[in-house]
């Protein structure tokens, strides 16, 4: 499954339109939750990594913002209503796997971050009209406070990554798990999908 394959997905098609739940829009930011855990905590292990140091950057971390956002819509004993999945146990395992790997950490870095500061205003749009929130109640995790300018971030990060003297099998490396995270990705909006049913 490609990016695009990932985000036309049924869950995500209804996000979009408002047609998501309530409660699906809850557990969609738990399983995120989740997996932002393992991600910034073995993202600040790379910080002084002399490749992919420059990308971690703490404007883009979004657990604090889940945290918050999941304590004001379902109170501090989220976990227990909305357990990690097993498709989010299994791409929590594929992240926690990238600890001692440079190249296929940037990949998951990549795809999540660069793809919440793409679509997460809208998500965010969507969501405080659908769902009545009010300054910023439920809906921190699609504000990049830190971030004044998305497209010139984007930008930034993409300089960084066409700067980066990789050999031709670490650069196949990346795509392969790049590739990897889109369908860690599209397999936890499929078990949401679930919502749409109800």
């Amino acid at each position: 499954m490609d990016h695009s394959n990932a985000e036309s997905g049924g869950f995500t098609t209804a996000l979009v339109q408002g047609e998501v739940p309530f409660e699906g829009y809850v557990d969609m930011l738990a399983q995120h939750q989740y997996a932002y855990e393992v991600l910034e905590r073995v993202s600040k292990a790379f910080a002084s990594d002399p490749d992919i140091g420059a990308f971690i950057d703490e404007k883009l971390y979004r657990l604090e913002a889940l945290d918050a956002d999941l304590v004001d819509l379902a109170g501090p004993d989220w976990k227990s209503v909305y357990p990690a999945s097993p498709a989010t146990v299994r791409y929590c395992a594929r992240l926690e796997a990238t600890t001692a790997n440079p190249v296929a950490h940037l990949a998951h870095h990549y795809t999540r971050y660069l793809g919440d500061l793409s679509g997460g205003k809208m998500i965010g749009r969507v969501a405080a009209r659908v769902y009545e929130f009010k300054d910023g109640y439920g809906g921190r995790f699609a504000q990049f406070t830190q971030i004044d300018d998305a497209n010139a971030y984007r930008n930034h990060y993409r300089e960084l990554l066409d700067g980066l003297n990789w050999s031709h099998e670490q650069q196949e490396e990346m795509i392969a798990e790049v590739q990897e995270a889109y369908n860690c990705n599209t397999d936890v909006f499929g078990e949401l999908a679930r919502y749409l049913a109800k």
